[in-house]
């Protein structure tokens, strides 16, 4: 089902990294192909791939589904419902990081859409975001405007502007498969969550960025099945350590591991989960050793520059908070980098 791109690409070998990396002509209009790990979560996948045929997304060069071993595996009434879907299995599970990093390695096309098995583009249209991307050679990846859950937000995004963000939101990205690949993707040691930071760092240490890019809206249904909010919160705690320990300045990163606990356990929704916060922290400690020969430290330049971008949570996400007078939206009215 691969269809390359690469042919689509000029590239002097002779060039360093970045400089040969950027120098990257497209040729052709981009191939796009959309790549989703679902685990447990037919359901939901068949709601996804319902609402991407609706979009017309169907007709993407390539869409691939690999299953990280799911109990039961894909049916065949699913497979006949969606012939346009390729559909992978692994019999046993890996975690979906190691899986999109396989998803990157083998829908050979010009950019990879990332989606979690329960988002889908609501509006705009992914081919102009492409455009836009393959236009800006520093540019890595964009991500998407979010809407959670059932929300209903009333906000017209043709009057935001693109622009430059931390870290994309790991449910919905377009990023440049080939660059991604050549950063070296994900570090599947992460295992699950914080892999949006890690890649966007390992982006900044080499001069890449990555931006938001408003007018397309993904809605991400946050399905239940197989969430576990105890794990989530060791993981979250571990694999932040384990990005500053491999990418932030000596010495922001002790700053950073020093505050990393009272940060976390001040905050009211992860006080009930202190317990396995504190088991991620020594966890994070205890592999330091290891972790810190894959460090490959921001400049202090580049550190200021990426903090300076918009955190997502704040530009990224449209949220809708409900009064019982009236509903307002909490996004201003443009997405601006803020700095802190």
């Amino acid at each position: 089902m691969s269809r390359r791109a690469s042919d689509a690409f000029v590239i002097d070998d002779a060039l360093p990294f970045v400089a040969r990396t950027h120098a990257r002509v497209e040729a052709v209009k981009p191939t796009i192909g959309i790549g989703i790990s679902t685990r447990d979560r037919w359901d939901d996948l068949q709601l996804t791939l319902a609402r991407l045929e609706q979009a017309g997304m169907h007709r993407c060069a390539a869409v691939l589904v690999i299953d990280d071993g799911s109990k039961q595996p894909v049916t065949a009434g699913l497979r006949e419902r969606f012939p346009w879907v390729h559909f992978e299995r692994s019999e046993e599970s890996r975690g979906y990081i190691a899986q999109r990093n396989r998803l990157a390695r083998e829908l050979g096309t010009t950019l990879y859409l990332s989606l979690d098995d329960d988002s889908f583009v609501e509006s705009g249209d992914i081919e102009a975001a492409a455009e836009w991307l393959m236009q800006r050679p520093d540019v890595a990846a964009v991500c998407f405007s979010i809407i959670q859950g059932a929300d209903t937000v009333n906000v017209d995004t043709r009057t935001f502007q693109p622009a430059p963000i931390r870290f994309y939101i790991g449910c919905a990205h377009l990023v440049k498969r080939e660059l991604f690949l050549e950063l070296g993707g994900y570090r599947e040691a992460l295992e699950h969550l914080c892999e949006e930071v890690q890649f966007a760092l390992a982006a900044a240490r080499r001069d890449y960025r990555i931006w938001h890019y408003p007018y397309v809206v993904v809605r991400h249904l946050r399905s239940r099945a197989g969430r576990d909010h105890a794990r989530a919160q060791r993981l979250l705690t571990r694999n932040d350590l384990y990005c500053a320990a491999m990418y932030f300045p000596w010495p922001y990163f002790v700053i950073s591991a020093l505050s990393c606990l009272p940060r976390k356990t001040g905050h009211p929704a992860h006080r009930r989960y202190w317990r396995f916060v504190l088991a991620g922290f020594v966890e994070a400690l205890a592999a330091l050793p290891r972790i810190w020969t894959w460090r490959d430290a921001l400049t202090w330049s580049q550190m200021r520059q990426w903090r300076r971008c918009a955190h997502p949570l704040g530009a990224v996400e449209l949220r809708t908070r409900v009064r019982a007078d009236a509903a307002e939206t909490s996004l201003p009215a443009r997405v601006e980098p803020q700095p802190r």
